[in-house]
């Protein structure tokens, strides 16, 4: 942590390196000081750039704080991007949404789990993020034989992800 402390002298106001910095913060366990630094920067002017709130979004998806992401988005939604900032935002919208799907197949609720990754797969039908959260809306629905399928393409694709791996064999055996 020290090195990410004297790293964060030399950050100014980078977004991407800010929002590398915070990310490493919470990988190490102090998400309230990644956070923080975020926020710190957001809060300097009245109109932060798309970079520093893409990485604060980024960071809100990352230690589960899906209702300020959500709203973070949205506040995104509308504003002109440069071509990797749209792609940044469409990648989170989208890891937002595969989010929210396995958040109402925890809950039980397979149908509206379903039609919220519907539109994510048909964006990127071969997107392996996807794929595995429809195995696993399988799974928990009791279509083992479709959910082992899935799981079986996917290690074709990735043989050595253990997430996979752990899908299929549970599958496998119910």
């Amino acid at each position: 942590r020290r090195a990410l402390r004297g790293l964060e002298a030399t950050a100014g106001g980078d977004p991407g390196m800010l929002g590398a910095i915070a990310s490493a913060y919470v990988d190490a366990g102090d998400a309230n000081h990644g956070l923080s630094l975020i926020r710190q920067e957001i809060g300097r002017t009245a109109q932060p750039s798309p970079d520093i709130q893409l990485a604060y979004a980024g960071l809100l998806l990352k230690t589960g704080q899906d209702v300020e992401a959500a709203s973070t988005l949205r506040a995104l939604q509308n504003r002109p991007m440069n071509a990797a900032q749209k792609k940044t935002f469409d990648d989170l919208a989208f890891m937002y949404n595969i989010r929210q799907a396995d958040l109402l197949r925890e809950r039980g609720e397979f149908a509206r789990a379903h039609d919220t990754l519907a539109p994510a797969l048909a964006q990127r039908p071969s997107d392996t993020m996807a794929l595995a959260a429809m195995a696993r809306l399988y799974a928990a629905n009791g279509e083992n034989d479709k959910a082992l399928e899935q799981y079986k393409r996917l290690l074709q694709k990735d043989p050595d992800n253990a997430d996979l791996q752990m899908g299929a064999a549970i599958a496998a055996t119910q």
